[in-house]
């Protein structure tokens, strides 16, 4: 979710529907949540970078 929005610029119906949801109203939610974990967390906010580089190409 978070990178269906970071890199695709997604909307958020277009990503609940990539996921398999029927409401939008959890992703917000679920993105901030990773948002604060990376903060926290530098290993996994390098992680999500290491992906968004191999996209980036």
């Amino acid at each position: 979710m978070y990178l269906s929005q970071e890199m695709g610029s997604k909307t958020l119906s277009e990503i609940a529907k990539g996921f398999g949801l029927k409401r939008t109203g959890s992703i917000p939610t679920t993105v901030a949540k990773l948002r604060g974990l990376m903060k926290e967390d530098l290993n996994l906010m390098e992680k999500l970078n290491r992906v968004k580089r191999v996209f980036d190409t």
